[in-house]
């Protein structure tokens, strides 16, 4: 019971975190995200951690769209976590928010190198858009 309770307070800092991005308070989203990261760390519950940093990376993105090292660390982070723990959804996911940012900063060489592999061995699925998302825009980088 008590883990539900930890798995549940990690969702709540996440759904807060997009509540409170989504009204401009970007600051007190990274907060948020930063309080959901300590209880993962505390408790060891590390299912969401790859979604907390890739908002945190989404979050940084907008706080700070001349600086992208922070966004982009964020999202590496996000893409590493996933692939420790195997969650090719939560890696994608993560791909695409890097892959975003390098288009924005116009390095699409290396938006190439982190999608790919993401997408590597995906089929499109009605049940998950990114997957079709993440194709289109490989095909434009390649182009």
């Amino acid at each position: 019971m008590r883990q539900q309770g930890r798995f549940s307070f990690v969702q709540l800092a996440e759904a807060l975190a997009q509540a409170e991005a989504a009204c401009g308070r970007l600051e007190d989203a990274l907060a948020s995200i930063a309080a959901g990261l300590v209880d993962v760390e505390d408790t060891g519950q590390n299912t969401f951690a790859s979604t907390l940093r890739c908002m945190e990376g989404e979050i940084l993105s907008m706080r700070e769209p001349s600086n992208p090292a922070p966004a982009e660390q964020a999202f590496q982070s996000a893409i590493e976590i996933a692939r420790e723990q195997k969650t090719r959804s939560f890696e994608l996911r993560a791909a695409l928010g890097l892959t975003r940012l390098y288009q924005r900063t116009c390095r699409p060489g290396y938006a190439r190198r982190v999608l790919a592999p993401a997408l590597e061995g995906l089929a499109p699925s009605l049940d998950f858009p990114d997957i079709a998302e993440a194709q289109s825009l490989l095909s434009i980088l390649n182009e």
